[in-house]
């Protein structure tokens, strides 16, 4: 099982899984996210904030980030995304995050 996979199914129950491929993580659990991303050696290229209403998601365009664009962004794509989590949990609108992810073995 590719690690991915291992944190879909770990963080079920912390989330909204789409597809049986994605997760949408719920903001409280996103910075745990992020560890066990960081424990797991999987970059994290970017992350896109969701809106649950009811029964459909939408896409929060004002709270999306990309760190993919430079090395040095992928170097650092942990604290960076911690930053952006906390930012988001003290301003953010979205109920949750899915995070772009790469496995990657030169960390």
């Amino acid at each position: 099982m590719h690690k991915e996979q291992k944190l879909l199914k770990l963080y079920a129950n912390k989330g909204l899984i789409i597809d049986n491929e994605e997760i949408i993580i719920l903001k409280e659990f996103c910075l745990e996210y992020i560890q066990s991303c960081k424990k797991s050696q999987l970059l994290i290229l970017g992350i896109d904030g969701y809106i649950i209403e009811n029964t459909s998601l939408k896409v929060n365009l004002v709270e999306i980030v990309d760190f993919s664009k430079t090395e040095k962004n992928l170097q650092n794509c942990y604290n960076l995304a911690e930053n952006f989590i906390r930012d988001m949990l003290n301003n953010g609108t979205s109920d949750g995050y899915i995070f772009t992810l790469s496995e990657s073995s030169t960390l």
